[in-house]
């Protein structure tokens, strides 16, 4: 008897015939939906206690415990004092300290990034949309696991979420940020990865009241372009764009930092394409913004980041939200409200 065979059989009641295909199939049900990813299982079961945990490897710590038959660390890790820097930067964000805070930003602006996750129980097709919302002027943010559905549209090859489900979301959007600032944001930006269609948009605008400006911004990472410098032995400087018109921009937000006397990186320099797919912004005043939330990953301390924190975070958390079935949810409803960066 197949695996599918047999689950289905006791799923509707059924004894197996031998007691080492009734085992079997009750161990393959026991774990069905779960992913396998410890770090990511251990976080999603920790969710229902509110517990903030940083996991750690010993091969990060103690590399040179761990060494191969020629006596070379098995895994290639950071130099000792980055690595302080980042366990003792991430234990005081987690301890709900701030490291850092931007500089000179405007009050009531909002982005929220989305993403869409390949829910993990075998043969699934549906799709949760997670989100990550970052409040511009605190540095706050919130993550949270959205609706799920069957987003993606194969004629297409994208994920979009139905006028129904996208206003449900914002709804939640909004929710969260009035009960931070008790006042619905100036602006908001939505981040995704590809534009917003007429259904999603048409969903969005519903949920947001008259006095928010709406504006959808795709995001990617551009390899079509390249920047050199025509002298000097650095890199182009991080936070150089090219403006391409009203709507679209091309900004290079990893490079040659002055501060660090360095770039912290190895491969070739490709910028991020900002469009502004949906509503009026200013394209200069987005890009400035999508390269200060590159510096708000506080959770990896990552002083510059090559994405967003919100879409970057998204993805992230979404990997946790998802790794578990959903009857678990179903079943502590408030563990699944929007949870901080931590």
């Amino acid at each position: 008897m197949s695996t599918k065979a047999a689950q289905t059989a006791i799923e509707g009641g059924h004894q197996l015939l031998f007691a080492e295909w009734q085992q079997e199939a009750e161990r393959t049900l026991a774990v069905e939906g779960f992913e396998v990813n410890f770090h990511n299982q251990l976080k999603a079961r920790l969710i229902a206690h509110h517990t903030v945990i940083q996991i750690l490897r010993e091969t990060t710590i103690a590399p040179g415990d761990f060494v191969d038959a020629k006596g070379r660390p098995k895994r290639r890790v950071d130099d000792p004092a980055t690595i302080a820097w980042n366990l003792c930067t991430t234990a005081f964000f987690k301890a709900q300290g701030k490291p850092w805070q931007l500089e000179g930003v405007r009050p009531g602006v909002c982005y929220v990034g989305l993403v869409f996750k390949q829910l993990p129980q075998s043969g699934a097709e549906a799709n949760a949309c997670c989100g990550a919302q970052m409040f511009l002027n605190s540095g706050d943010g919130v993550v949270f696991r959205g609706v799920e559905g069957y987003w993606y549209q194969s004629e297409s090859k994208e994920y979009h979420l139905s006028e129904e489900k996208a206003a449900e979301l914002m709804g939640l959007v909004l929710e969260n940020y009035v009960a931070a600032h008790h006042t619905p944001p100036t602006e908001l930006f939505l981040h995704g990865q590809t534009r917003f269609n007429d259904a999603e948009w048409t969903g969005f605008r519903k949920a947001v009241p008259a006095m928010t400006a709406l504006s959808g911004i795709r995001v990617r990472r551009s390899f079509d372009s390249r920047l050199y410098r025509a002298e000097g032995s650095t890199p182009v400087m991080r936070g150089i764009a090219l403006v391409m018109g009203t709507k679209r921009g091309l900004l290079w937000s990893r490079g040659y930092v002055p501060r660090l006397q360095t770039y912290p990186g190895w491969e070739v320099l490709a910028p991020i394409e900002v469009e502004i797919c949906r509503g009026e912004a200013d394209i200069e005043r987005v890009l400035a913004d999508v390269l200060g939330l590159t510096k708000l990953n506080y959770n990896a301390c990552i002083y510059g980041d090559g994405m967003p924190v919100t879409l970057r975070f998204a993805h992230a958390v979404g990997d946790v939200l998802t790794s578990i079935p959903r009857v678990q949810e179903q079943q502590r409803a408030d563990d699944y409200r929007p949870l901080p960066f931590r």
